[in-house]
C-alpha cells in the first residue's frame, strides 16, 4: 500500500511525502513500514523479518531500521530470541522527595 500526502511546514506551505506499508498476507502483519520526505530527500524505513511465535503471539525474530539522508544512512539491528509478554516489571529507581513536577 502507498500514500503520497502533503505536510504543511513551517518555512514551506507544503511537503511531499511518501509512505509504504507491505503487509505479509498469510498473518496480515506489516513486512515492511517507510517514509520518506521526497523534497529533503530524508526517511525511515522498518523491516520484520522472521515472524515467530512466542508465548501464543506473532512477533518479529529480526527488526530492521534504517534512516537515511542524502548525505547519512544509519541502520540498527534488533534480534529476539526469547520474549515475554504481561510480566510485571518494578522500577529500581526511586524518585526523591524534592522532586517537583514539572509542566
Amino acid at each position: 500500500m502507498k500514500k503520497l500526502y502533503k505536510k504543511r511546514r513551517k518555512n514551506k506551505e507544503f511537503s511531499l511525502v511518501l509512505q509504504k506499508i507491505h503487509i505479509d498476507p498469510d498473518c496480515f502483519r506489516p513486512n515492511a513500514v517507510s517514509i520518506e520526505d521526497l523534497e529533503e530527500g530524508v526517511g525511515m524505513s522498518v523491516k520484520y523479518k522472521y515472524i515467530k511465535d512466542f508465548s501464543g503471539k506473532l512477533f518479529p525474530g529480526e527488526n530492521n531500521f534504517n534512516v537515511f539522508s542524502d548525505n547519512d544512512n544509519w541502520e540498527v539491528i534488533l534480534n529476539f530470541d526469547r520474549l515475554e509478554f504481561d510480566v510485571e516489571v518494578s522500577p529500581n529507581f526511586k524518585i526523591p522527595s524534592k522532586y517537583k513536577r514539572m509542566y
